[in-house]
């Protein structure tokens, strides 16, 4: 009996394609990752991510750089500055256009390599599980459609509101305007596509490493918690440096 299941596996996995995997990620997600754990894949994927994140920044450029120029008029230095030194940050030009695809390449580049390094390390050293680098940046990268999607849905708003502060995390708490605040910081990363990123990289867990589902959630949770306080660093050491005034 064992014997014909391994013979109808992996026949069943070679008809799972790039777009079915796609697609499987948001509604059968175990299938996707059952697939994966057999036949690991990441690039393709990557590089849709890529190419839908440098869409996203170019339609909602102009928006990104109004939030830009509020951030930046909070400079002391720059607080009576002639309106036009601060509206020139606002205007897209074509080396913006170029900053904002690279820096979309390298975000994502970092973002998903440092939680799969993160979630590799956790679960094989820490933890004592048994898997590829390879599998767990599958699951991972697949796992990153979501806040992907996330994107996507927030960009009609943000075109219409004509703000790049659109938010679907606990940060709609806060008043707006607030955005150079650490709290603001936290709480933008209690969003709910991230919960359903962190869910789904826990399923993957429980199919790679056949953990229970409180090993995978643990091993989920503490690595994204890592990579979101890495992310405020960044932010907040960028804003230190470049002279705007962060409070708590």
């Amino acid at each position: 009996m064992d014997e014909g299941k391994k013979s109808i596996e992996p026949e069943a996995v070679e008809k799972m394609g790039f777009l079915s995997r796609i697609a499987g990620i948001f509604f059968e997600p175990r299938k996707v990752f059952n697939f994966l754990n057999n036949k690991p894949s990441w690039f393709p994927a990557f590089i849709l991510i890529l190419v839908i994140s440098i869409i996203v920044a170019q339609i909602i450029l102009p928006q990104s750089l109004l939030l830009q120029k509020e951030i930046v008029s909070q400079i002391p230095q720059l607080s009576s500055a002639p309106p036009e030194v601060l509206d020139k940050i606002a205007e897209v030009d074509t080396a913006k256009r170029i900053n904002s695809a690279v820096g979309e390449i390298l975000k994502n580049l970092i973002g998903i390599f440092l939680l799969t390094s993160l979630v590799y390390f956790f679960c094989n050293i820490i933890l004592g599980g048994d898997s590829r680098y390879k599998k767990v940046l599958s699951v991972v990268t697949y796992a990153s459609f979501v806040p992907i999607l996330g994107a996507v849905l927030k960009t009609p708003l943000i075109i219409v509101k004509n703000s790049a502060d659109i938010q679907t995390s606990l940060a709609l708490l806060m008043p707006e305007g607030d955005v150079t605040k650490i709290r603001y910081l936290l709480l933008s990363f209690v969003d709910i596509f991230s919960i359903w990123e962190i869910i789904l990289i826990a399923l993957g867990l429980t199919v790679l490493y056949k953990f229970t589902k409180g090993k995978a959630y643990t091993a989920s949770l503490i690595s994204w918690l890592v990579l979101a306080i890495f992310g405020i660093g960044l932010s907040v050491l960028g804003m230190s440096i470049s002279g705007v005034p962060i409070s708590w």
